[in-house]
């Protein structure tokens, strides 16, 4: 919080950026390697949306309890308002 605004936001999207990062190369990887997996062509379709959107909602709660006050504080910075 006692950083420069500017510093803030970088840390917020740099933070937001590596999750997305993360979560689209390890679902791309489990991706190439559904077809090794003896699976009927329906199931692999529900494996690779459900991985996917498995792994950005994991990678997003891990670092919830840190990200969501630091969207906050920015948040509250950049439009002027205060915390309730």
């Amino acid at each position: 919080e006692k950083q420069s605004n500017l510093y803030q936001l970088a840390d917020v999207c740099a933070e937001v950026s590596v999750i997305i990062f993360v979560c689209f190369w390890v679902t791309y990887y489990v991706n190439s390697l559904i077809p090794v997996l003896p699976v009927t062509s329906p199931l692999e379709v529900y494996l690779e949306s459900f991985g996917g959107q498995t792994m950005f909602i994991y990678a997003v709660f891990v670092f919830l309890n840190t990200l969501d006050d630091k969207l906050k504080h920015v948040f509250h910075d950049f439009f002027g308002t205060r915390p309730t």
